[in-house]
């Protein structure tokens, strides 16, 4: 089984960031629509590497980019 999760629109994925950013969760991928801000946070965290991912692994796959300067 592959976990996933989604940290939607503001105030989500910011409020979901931080949650993941206190947890024990680790090797995270990103394969979404929209990269944030709180994508961003937890990539430089090291929290996100995709090393579980089974398409794209290694990297962070999405569509846009939204939020402020670091997100794009």
């Amino acid at each position: 089984m592959d976990p996933a999760c989604s940290l939607g629109l503001e105030p989500c994925p910011t409020a979901s960031g931080a949650l993941i950013a206190e947890s024990g969760l680790k090797d995270l991928g990103i394969h979404t629509e929209m990269l944030t801000d709180a994508c961003v946070d937890l990539y430089e965290e090291g929290r996100i590497t995709g090393d579980k991912k089974q398409i794209d692994t290694h990297k962070m796959t999405y569509t846009f980019a939204m939020g402020n300067a670091k997100a794009l």
